[in-house]
This record gives C-alpha cells, structure tokens and sequence, in this order.
C-alpha cells in the first residue's frame, strides 16, 4: 500500500513541501503542476519569512525552469525574507545571472535593500560581481524601454536571448523580424531604436559605442579561442562544418539546462533542426568552451543512424550546435506520456536502436557516461538516436582521471563509477539495463514509473543500489528470460556483464521468443491494450549488429 504526504503540511522550519521541491528536485516533474494549482503554496513563508522562490535558487538542476513556472503561477519576487532579503538578492549572492534576468522580467524591484544595506546592484559590485551589476543595469534599461513601447511582455524574449538596449542599433531588421514575430510590434520597436539615436546624448552614445566595440572584441577574441582549443582537440582543422548564425532561424525554445539552452529552428529557410546555444561564455571561460568543443568534436567523429545527426556549429556571435530534430522529442517524455502505447515489438526495437547507438560511441573507443531516456531522442518514425554527449570522454590513457570521476544522472551510474574505480564499456551497459527496466515495467503495469521513485533523496540512490544492492522491482508476470537479461546487464560486477553487441544478440534473442509465444506475452502488454500498439500494428525492420563477428561467449539468457 502507497503512502501519500500532504502538499501543504510544513516541517519543523516551516517550509512546505514546495519548498523542498524548490530547493532539492533534480528533474522536472509533473509533481510541480499540483503544487501550482494550489496557490496558496506559491508565496507561503517559512519560519524565516522566506518563499519558494527564495528557494529555488539554491537548485543546482532545474532552478530557471521552476522560477518561471513559479513567476507564471503568480509568485511574488518582491516578497522579503526575515533577514530583508529578496530572491532577487539571494540570485545576486549566489551568482545566478539567468535567475536574476528572469526575476527582473516578471518585476523584480532593484531598489530594495537587502540584509547588508544593499540594492541589487550595490551587492552585485560588493562581492565583486561586476558582470552581474552590468546585467541588472543592462535589463533594468530594457524593461524601461520595452514598457515606455507598451511592450513589456517582450521583457523576457530580449533578456533571454541577452538582447541589450546598446545591441538595437546594430541588429538587422532581418535579425529583429526573427526575434519579435508581430509586425506591429516590431515597427514600434524600429521607431524607438530611431528616437533613442536622435534623443541619447553625445556623451552616452559615445560610451555605449565603446561598450560596443569593446563587446566585438571580446566576441573576436572568444572566437579565435575556440578555433585554437578546437584545433587542440580536434586533428582536422579545416572547419568545413561551420555553419553561419545567419542561415539558422530559431522559432521555438526547446528547453533550457545549465549551460545552454536548445531551440527549435530551421537552416537555409528549409532544414528542421535543432540548435544547442552555449549560454553566458566569456573569452576567459575556457572551461566551457572546452566541454562545447569536446562534444561536438564527438557528435563529427560518430555519424551513425543510430545518433543523433551533427549538422555542424556555429563560432560567431553565439557558439551554438546545429543538430538533427527529433520530431517526438525525449524517449523519457514519450514514455511518460500516458497515450504512447507501447507494445514488445516496438520496446525490442526501441531498445536495439539504443544499442547500435551506444555501439557506435564504443567502436569510436568513446563512452557515454550519461545514457538515460531524457538522454534518447526519437523520431517521426520511432526511431532512437542517442544523444548528448556532453559527459562523453574518448576512452584513453590521457582521460584516465576524468573517467575515475563520478558523472552522470545517479538512477543510472554503475556501482564502479559511484566508488571511483572507473568507467567502462559496461557502466554504459549497466545505464541500459535501467532503461530496459523503464520499457518492461511500462509495458506490463501500463504506467510509467521514474527508477527508484520511492527514495526521496537522490544522493541515497547511490547508498542503496551500490551499498546495499537494492535494484527496482522488476514487474511480476515478467518472462524469465526477460528479467535474466535485465539482471545479467546490471550485474554488481561490471566484469560480469555483457557488452553491447551480447546485449544486443540477447534483445534480438527475446524477440524471436516473443514471436514464438506472443499471444502469451501479448496477455502480460497492459501499455498496448493487448499488444496491438504500434509495434504490433505496423512493420519495423530487423535490427541487425554491425561489426565485432559472432560472439565467442554464452550468450547473454545463458549467463545467468
């Protein structure tokens, strides 16, 4: 029998539920929409006055996509905790320089002192935060001008896309025509831009031409740094797959993580793609730059069906990655989304497809080290192509140290990553068992269920798989061979584990067997309404192993 908490009932300190998600969930979750459809949650005070707002700052995974949904629900950003802090405040000292974008937009007043006697940007300059005082000086002037237009549900769109009261001149009406859609509203903006350069005085319009130009030097600069780290990183150098800013059009916004964001757009007016922007790199953030470097020079080296197509990248003005769209996004929001019928024959496939794309990473002699279905994208035609590879390390002596690291979303890491004794081709075998766990569990209970959904902390998943061996519960009903495999590819021991093609020889194995006595799996299928969702109705195609030759083991049902 389940057990339930109360979306309202504090803790000792006061803080609701709320609260806790604001501050501690890692992943989005639909958990988020019945807290907001109680609105007498959204500005709640705890024992030190503070919000759920004030919270979420302190979110190291989720934190602008919350703050937003907190800000549309109606969360007050001017609310002040018992110390005089603002959220806005707490943003500024922690370094959030989106968060404090995003609370501006929804009005956020900067002129509130907070604990320390200071306004936003006064404590922004008092810690030495002086890119972050330029921030909030920059959007406090965009929100002045965009609402003196009658304009101000705009505020987000510019600020977003660091869209800057001193860029307008130099945007194309072209540029412009991307960004804001309505004609009208965008006259109204092009006869602003014309009265801020009849109105501003000499004397400011000089000093923003010299924060200008200073801006063209540090984008000259950023972009032969990337040429350089890439030419460290990657051998050819010719470059042939930079793409220019101005043949993408972005039109829709797919998401946002902590170091980018990801949109939908098209290419030369006619390509669906999607772009990935790397988000607030300066010329000295070499850390970044270098991670973008590494996984695009990944996504160049493996150009596989079965991953996700690199179309190429951009270097100027934004460093962006230009891939192939996957039209039903995330096989982890597929899965979730209680109309997907799912049946054995499209799981099988689905999970071959995985296979081959994580074969394709290893025959490159590279690891994935973040496979999860967030991590898997499908197609039109249900087909998955792994993806994101910004964990992803070539597997070679001079990445040694990285790979003894812990990385990686923790329902998925492999017991000899969590205890540092490295990462190999069956860590990436182990992440596939827990996917291949999401399948049959959907597939026999007709819902989708989040591994270890019942452990609340997410540090104690760790504990509690490598510690004390606790695995989730695989459905009853499950055919033998079925939950042999899924036991056998998450194996405490990664030396006794199947690689990716004994792993794949073992799917194609438990689908001739289901062919065999599918009537009698199809009783199990409660996701399909009796097996005939769309695997079962139409054709797929046999997934066949490339490469590697016939195993010389058992294979992998025999293992057990």
């Amino acid at each position: 029998m389940g057990w339930q908490i109360s979306l309202t009932t504090p803790d000792n300190e006061g803080n609701t539920p709320l609260h806790a998600f604001c501050r501690h969930f890692a992943y989005p979750s639909e958990i988020l929409e019945k807290f907001l459809a109680n609105k007498s949650l959204v500005n709640a005070q705890n024992n030190f006055g503070e919000t759920p707002l004030h919270h979420v700052v302190f979110n190291r995974s989720i934190k602008l996509l919350v703050a937003e949904e907190l800000l549309k629900a109606g969360a007050d950003p001017n609310i002040v905790a018992l110390n005089k802090d603002a959220p806005l405040h707490y943003a500024v000292q922690m370094g959030r320089t989106d968060l404090v974008k995003l609370l501006i937009a929804y009005g956020a007043d900067c002129n509130l002192p907070g604990s320390k006697g200071f306004a936003a940007v006064a404590l922004a300059k008092s810690l030495d935060m002086n890119a972050i005082a330029d921030v909030i000086q920059d959007a406090l002037h965009v929100v002045h001008y965009l609402k003196k237009l009658e304009l101000p549900h705009l505020i987000w769109t510019f600020l977003d896309q660091e869209i800057y009261i001193h860029h307008l001149e130099d945007i194309p009406e072209s540029t412009l025509g991307k960004i804001v859609k309505n004609k009208d509203e965008r006259d109204k903006i092009i006869a602003g831009i014309k009265e801020l350069k009849t109105l501003e005085r000499k004397e400011t319009f000089w000093k923003r031409q010299e924060i200008l130009s200073k801006q063209r030097e540090e984008l000259r600069k950023k972009e032969s740094k990337v040429r350089n780290l890439y030419q460290k990183y990657v051998e050819d150098s010719k470059l042939e797959w930079e793409i220019d800013i101005s043949d993408l059009e972005f039109l829709q916004s797919l998401g946002h993580g902590a170091s980018g964001a990801v949109y939908k757009g098209t290419m030369n007016n006619t390509l669906p793609v999607a772009i990935k922007v790397l988000k607030n790199a300066s010329v000295d953030s070499e850390k970044e730059i270098t991670e973008f470097i590494r996984e695009f020079s990944i996504a160049i080296k493996v150009q596989s069906p079965y991953t996700v197509h690199f179309y190429g990248a951009t270097l100027k003005t934004k460093l962006c990655m230009v891939m192939e769209l996957c039209e039903k996004g995330s096989l982890y929001t597929l899965l979730k989304d209680p109309e997907f019928s799912l049946d054995w024959k499209l799981a099988f496939s689905m999970l071959s497809d995985t296979c081959m794309g994580i074969q394709a990473l290893h025959s490159n002699n590279i690891l994935h080290r973040d496979l999860k279905t967030l991590n898997v994208l499908v197609s039109g035609e249900y087909r998955c192509k792994v993806c994101d590879f910004g964990l992803s390390r070539f597997n070679t002596e001079s990445n040694a140290a990285s790979l003894m690291k812990c990385r990686g979303t923790l329902a998925y890491v492999a017991k000899e990553v969590y205890k540092g004794e490295g990462y190999f081709v069956q860590s990436d075998v182990y992440s596939i068992a827990i996917m291949v766990w999401e399948f049959i569990n959907k597939i026999i209970t007709g819902t989708y269920t989040r591994p270890y959904h019942e452990i609340m902390i997410e540090f104690a998943i760790l504990r509690k798989a490598h510690d004390e061996n606790v695995r989730p519960v695989i459905p009853a009903g499950t055919p033998p061979s079925v939950k042999a495999l899924i036991t056998t590819a998450w194996h405490p021991d990664w030396r006794q584990r199947p690689d990716v093609p004994q792993l794949l020889d073992g799917i194609e194995q438990l689908r001739k067997e289901y062919e065999e006595n599918a009537a009698e799996w199809n009783i199990l299928c409660k996701s399909s309404k009796g097996g005939q969702g769309l695997g079962g109705s139409e054709s797929r195609p046999k997934i066949r192993r490339g490469g590697g030759g016939a195993l010389n083991q058992q294979s992998v049902s025999q293992l057990v």
